[in-house]
């Protein structure tokens, strides 16, 4: 097609995957999800770790004790992944124990926060470039710290391309990517957490969904993409199996009836040979079961986005 970059990387089939325990990769459930991950068609694991600040606007960052996995078990499931013949995304999070969303983080004191991140950033690189990780997601929907901080992020990606060799990304909001983040050139990838919301239906047929993501989003993100010379991934996507999942789909909490179909159609509409992949959001230990749903994920990645 014209217009379109012609990026060499193939599609990536991904999954994020989360753990909130200190030895949580290192259970036998880690180790039987990965392998069940395997047999989904996936080709790569986001791997979450996540540092925790204790309200929006305390800037002191750390690992919590019981929350963020050891750097043995992140090492450990890093190992397991590339043995089951799969690639890593290091996907890092920074969360508020106060329970804040982290697009909300406005920290009292600019400065000692950006230096408190670059020792999570550095801590990260470190441990990615000694386990051959592929790629390193550097932050995730941090739109708080970001426009108005131009600088401060360029020199955190220049220190961590000191220690990392691999490739990086960040990934924005579906909302923001294109107004809050100014320093897209200095990656190595766009990466997009695309919760689009598609129609205000709570049963939409296939049709409907393709409908509203082409008429709403995609000729945007092409634009954006082809402006940026850049290959982009969808770093996190996902609807969750309800009812009217496509309406607010960021909206994690929202209780409604359980559909499991939903989940193995509502990303079908974001497949197309224009992006460099999509990480499917998320899948937690013991997350993966039950046969209709798996066997929709299975062929969300079995012809789709190559």
């Amino acid at each position: 097609m014209t217009g379109i970059i012609p990026f060499l990387l193939s599609f990536q089939k991904g999954f994020c995957y989360a753990s909130w325990q200190n030895n949580g990769y290192l259970t036998p459930e880690s180790v039987s999800s990965l392998s069940l991950l395997k047999g989904l068609n996936t080709e790569w694991v986001g791997l979450v770790v996540t540092w925790y600040q204790d309200s929006a606007h305390i800037p002191d960052i750390r690992p919590c004790p019981e929350r963020t996995p050891s750097d043995i078990a992140v090492s450990y499931a890093i190992n397991r992944i590339h043995s089951l013949g799969m690639k890593v995304t290091l996907k890092l999070h920074i969360d508020c124990q106060s329970g804040e969303w982290r697009g909300r983080i406005r920290p009292d004191s600019e400065g000692l926060w950006f230096r408190n991140y670059l020792v999570f950033l550095k801590h990260y690189a470190q441990l990615a470039n000694r386990c051959s990780v592929e790629q390193l997601n550097i932050g995730t929907e941090l739109e708080g710290t970001t426009f108005n901080y131009e600088s401060e992020w360029r020199r955190m990606i220049d220190t961590v391309r000191r220690y990392y060799s691999g490739r990086i990304l960040y990934g924005a909001n579906w909302d923001r990517y294109q107004t809050q983040v100014n320093f897209w050139d200095a990656l190595d990838f766009i990466g997009i957490d695309a919760f689009f919301p598609l129609t205000n239906q709570y049963e939409p047929t296939l049709q409907d969904l393709l409908n509203a993501w082409r008429n709403r989003w995609f000729s945007g993100i092409i634009e954006f993409q082809h402006r940026m010379n850049k290959p982009l991934i969808f770093s996190e996507i996902g609807y969750r199996s309800i009812d009217g999942a496509n309406i607010r789909p960021w909206e994690w909490q929202t209780p409604g009836r359980l559909i499991p179909e939903s989940r193995g159609i509502a990303p079908n509409p974001f497949f197309s040979p224009y992006r460099a992949g999509l990480i499917y959001k998320e899948i937690r230990l013991y997350d993966i079961g039950g046969s209709l749903e798996e066997s929709s994920r299975r062929s969300l990645y079995h012809s789709g986005g190559t």
